[in-house]
C-alpha cells in the first residue's frame, strides 16, 4: 500500500503518470527545452527552440480530430492515397521479426481500405510537441508492454502512430520532420523490442530519444 494513492492504491496507469509529469513541464515552462533535447539527439546540431515556437498536447488523437471537423469521405481517400507510400511495410517488419499476417498492413488485404481508417481514427499518441518544422511524437510507457495487436490492419503501436502522423502531415501538407520518442521505466529493456529496434533503422527514432521517467525531473522542478 502507499500513502499518496486515493484510498491507499497506488495508481499505476501510464496516462496518470503522463499527466502528472506533463503538466508538471508545462507548469514549469520548460517544454521548449524538452523539445530542444529531442530535437539535438536527432539532427545533432544545437537548435533552440523558443518557449513560444512550441506546443504541447496529451493523448493526441489528430486522425479522428481531422475526420470530424471535416469531409470524413474526402479524407479516407487522401489517408489511402497516402498510405501508398508505405508500400512494402509489412515484409519490413517481419524482417525485423515481428508477427505479420497477410491481413496486416498490405493493400491487398481484404477490407484494408476501411480497416485502415478506422485503424488511424482510433490511433492515440501520450505526448505529442510541435516546433517550426518538427513534429515530436511521444508513447509513454510504464509496466505495460508496447502494444502490438494483429487483429489491427497497423498491428505495431509506434508504427501506427509514425503512419497516422505522417498520413496527417501529407494530407495537410505540412513540411515538418517527425521525431519519435519514448518515455519508460527500463531504457534497455525498451531498446532490446523488436519494435523499437525497427522504429530506430527506419522511422527516426534516435536511441538517445528512450527516456527514463528520472531524466524528465530536469524539467518538472523536482
Amino acid at each position: 500500500m502507499v500513502e499518496n494513492g486515493i484510498l491507499g492504491i497506488e495508481n499505476r496507469t501510464e496516462n496518470w503518470k503522463t499527466a502528472r509529469t506533463l503538466v508538471k513541464i508545462l507548469n514549469q515552462k520548460k517544454e521548449n527545452e524538452f523539445a530542444t533535447e529531442i530535437i539535438n539527439n536527432t539532427e545533432g546540431q544545437k537548435v533552440k527552440v523558443a518557449q513560444g515556437d512550441v506546443r504541447l498536447e496529451l493523448f493526441w488523437k489528430g486522425f479522428r480530430d481531422l475526420v470530424n471537423a471535416g469531409d470524413s469521405e474526402r479524407l479516407k481517400t487522401q489517408a489511402i492515397d497516402k498510405y501508398n507510400d508505405f508500400k512494402g511495410i509489412g515484409r519490413t517488419i517481419r524482417n525485423y521479426g515481428l508477427h505479420v499476417s497477410n491481413d496486416n498492413y498490405e493493400t491487398s488485404a481484404s477490407d484494408f481500405e476501411s480497416r485502415l481508417f478506422n485503424n488511424l481514427r482510433s490511433t492515440e499518441i501520450d505526448i505529442v510537441i510541435t516546433s517550426n518544422r518538427y513534429i515530436l511524437i511521444g508513447e509513454a510507457k510504464c509496466d505495460e508492454d508496447l502494444g502490438a495487436d494483429s487483429r489491427l490492419f497497423l498491428t505495431h503501436q509506434l508504427i501506427r502512430q509514425y503512419i497516422m502522423t505522417d498520413i496527417i502531415c501529407k494530407i495537410m501538407g505540412a513540411e515538418v520532420k517527425i521525431i519519435p520518442f519514448i518515455v519508460c521505466k527500463d531504457i534497455e529493456k525498451v531498446k532490446n523490442k523488436s519494435q523499437v529496434k525497427l522504429m530506430i533503422e527506419k522511422f527516426g527514432l534516435d536511441p538517445r530519444n528512450i527516456f527514463h521517467w528520472n531524466d524528465l525531473n530536469k524539467y518538472t522542478g523536482c
